[in-house]
């Protein structure tokens, strides 16, 4: 119905973000699909990858790593060694994934970030007060883009999964602080960033 039409921007955070490009949608579509391939567990082992691939493309996404191994650990088949050794390999890959991107650019720019580099991004640009814009600010938050998120999230916190999910807030706020660390976190847009 034409109704919904209305109702599903509010409630999903996709459509707003397919405005940016390609590879944007790309590196969320992967960090969606490793926290979703962690929690069965045939595919857990492939998820670690996947993350360390969104966190080539873009660094503060590998600040998920610990989240993710919580997320996975609840959906492993047992805890034996072997078990624990083949996870253990998994996170090394999806780590090695991420570490790739900077050891490209070290190769061939001497440099890690080449945009930290030029000066584009640096720690001394974050801050608490920026990362919080990227939730609450009016122009960029996405708590007012996506009205029915913030509204969501209470519904969603039962006491099985509370740890998780603090997990994840805690894991959200620290990519959100790294990322504040660009010097165009906004872009000069009204409208929700890519972080």
């Amino acid at each position: 119905p034409a109704w919904l039409t209305l109702v599903l921007p509010l409630c999903s955070p996709l459509l707003p973000y397919c405005a940016w490009h390609h590879p944007e949608i790309f590196c969320l579509t992967l960090t969606f699909a490793a926290f979703h391939l962690a929690t069965n567990r045939l595919t857990v082992h492939v998820s670690p990858i996947l993350l360390g691939l969104a966190a080539s493309m873009n660094p503060p996404i590998a600040l998920f790593f610990p989240c993710h191994c919580l997320v996975a650990g609840q959906n492993m088949n047992s805890w034996q060694w072997r078990s624990i050794l083949s996870m253990a390999a998994s996170y090394l890959a999806g780590i090695l994934v991420a570490l790739s991107s900077p050891a490209y650019y070290l190769y061939y720019f001497q440099t890690p970030n080449v945009i930290a580099h030029i000066g584009l991004a640096s720690l001394k640009y974050a801050s608490a007060s920026r990362a919080m814009d990227i939730f609450f600010s009016p122009f960029i938050g996405a708590g007012f883009f996506f009205p029915a998120l913030p509204l969501l999230l209470p519904a969603c916190l039962t006491r099985r999964n509370w740890i998780t999910a603090s997990a994840i807030l805690v894991s959200a706020f620290a990519a959100a602080w790294l990322a504040s660390s660009t010097a165009n976190l906004n872009a000069g847009q009204v409208g929700t960033t890519r972080y």
